[in-house]
């Protein structure tokens, strides 16, 4: 038996075969681990597994990435607009603020009595040093 009463089958034996030199990435939810070889690593399970293993990853293997590294975004809902309709006025933007990442994400929210309505989030998204640039 292995742990929480799981069968230790043939199978999960199997699964079980890793690489050599791997090292072994853990897993919160249901303990079969991951592994990593050469900065790539390989997830078992469902999204929700995988998150929390790559969580573990980046903190443990690339947090130097993260710690000098700032980003801005801001974004704003808007209803009663489609992307369409703004569409060159985006491209303006991105054209006057190269260093800008801009976006639209259109969605529909179902309910009330208009039955659905069209939102649109706008943003943009810019790193620390080319905000700071802007502002001073």
């Amino acid at each position: 038996m292995f742990r929480n009463g799981i069968e230790l089958t043939e199978s999960r034996l199997e699964m079980a075969n890793l690489p050599q030199r791997a090292s072994l990435i853990p897993n919160p939810i249901s303990g079969f681990p991951g592994f990593s070889i050469n900065h790539c690593h390989f997830l078992p399970g469902f999204p929700d597994m995988a998150y929390s293993m790559m969580e573990w990853v980046l903190d443990n293997n690339y947090s130097d990435y993260f710690q000098t590294f700032y980003e801005y975004d801001f974004s704003y809902r808007v209803s009663g607009i489609y992307e369409s309709s703004i569409s060159r006025f985006l491209v303006s933007l991105k054209d006057k603020y190269p260093k800008f990442s801009i976006y639209s994400l259109p969605s529909l929210i179902s309910g009330g009595k208009d039955k659905s309505k069209v939102t649109l989030e706008l943003g943009f998204k810019v790193g620390w040093e080319a905000f700071n640039s802007m502002v001073r």
